[in-house]
């Protein structure tokens, strides 16, 4: 999880993953947000970190649902798994905005099965095989979406589920926004 919208919201989603572990072994790790870094960067810092066989890779912004953590310890047979994002009843005008241009394709009900499509792996909810994710080369995107088509250019195998939900729990500020995005 990598921290960019300050240590509050990295908690919160750190949290509704840990009220759903129980007596799951799973490891969470939460990165800082470093002066100049990208989110590929801050995200790529935390894969070299982890240990597991899988790794999601999750947004400071999202909490998992219920059915999220069983879909992510269970992934499919895919390299990479996308889930959807359900908007937060609490977003304002600006968490639409966001949401409507970022996630719509998202949006549950999502199909499940396999995708040659980037945009169906969202960077803040998408599980990995360990061992088909290059660490070193997600650091080098600037977006995940630029990533996630230079590894499906590559012959890694992407599907999406719908069990993978989270939800859009807050939006970035304009600032915010306009820097991951453009920068």
């Amino acid at each position: 999880i990598p921290a960019v919208s300050g240590p509050a919201l990295a908690r919160a989603c750190e949290d509704s993953i840990r009220r759903l572990a129980g007596a799951d072994d799973v490891e969470v790790i939460v990165v800082p947000a470093r002066p100049g870094a990208t989110l590929c960067q801050l995200r790529a810092e935390g894969v070299r970190r982890s240990s597991g066989a899988s790794v999601a890779i999750l947004g400071d912004r999202y909490e998992v649902t219920p059915r999220w953590l069983q879909a992510a310890l269970h992934p499919a047979e895919f390299d990479a798994v996308g889930g959807c994002v359900s908007p937060s009843p609490r977003l304002g005008y600006f968490g639409w905005c966001v949401y409507l241009s970022e996630y719509a394709q998202l949006a549950p009900p999502l199909s499940d099965g396999a995708t040659s499509d980037p945009r169906g792996l969202p960077g803040g909810n998408t599980v990995y095989r360990a061992a088909a994710l290059d660490v070193d080369r997600l650091s080098v995107f600037a977006t995940e979406l630029s990533f996630h088509a230079a590894l499906l250019a590559d012959g890694a195998s992407a599907g999406r589920l719908s069990a993978l939900e989270v939800v859009l729990a807050a939006a970035p500020g304009v600032g915010a926004y306009l820097r991951e995005r453009f920068e």
